[in-house]
């Protein structure tokens, strides 16, 4: 695959891969590729229905926990995490931050599940815009 090919070192090569493929599921079918927005939890924040979104979303909540509870790459529950952005036409996360926060998964102090639960279940604060919940959909 050419996405192996990006790895920097050999360690990183599964993760390119991974993520490669998860990018290929979200966009199937699609005529443009999305570069995504946020870190997965956010993503995840965006997920659900008009009656509860995130952490207001039983299910989103269920998915978000068995992410953040893995000690290696949640592999399975991130493909689940991209077919719900794909199937509530939500906007997925950053993929190059996915690659990055992956990259770092079993870091000290559990970083990456900490900035992943700090964007799931905080509004975000900044003076920026909003990311859109939906594709196609502006705040």
């Amino acid at each position: 695959m050419r996405a192996e090919g990006f790895a920097p070192t050999e360690e990183t090569r599964e993760i390119f891969l991974q993520v490669a493929f998860l990018f290929a599921r979200y966009h199937a079918g699609r005529l443009e590729p999305s570069p995504g927005s946020g870190n997965v939890g956010s993503a995840l924040r965006r997920i659900g229905t008009p009656a509860g979104r995130g952490p207001g979303n039983p299910g989103a909540v269920r998915l978000f926990s068995r992410l953040v509870a893995a000690r290696r790459p949640p592999w399975r529950h991130l493909q689940h995490a991209v077919e719900r952005s794909r199937s509530c036409e939500t906007v997925p996360p950053s993929w190059a931050g996915l690659t990055e926060d992956l990259a770092n998964w079993a870091g000290k102090r559990r970083p990456v599940q900490y900035e992943w639960a700090r964007s799931f279940y905080l509004k975000p604060t900044s003076p920026e815009a909003p990311a859109p919940d939906r594709i196609g959909e502006t705040k």
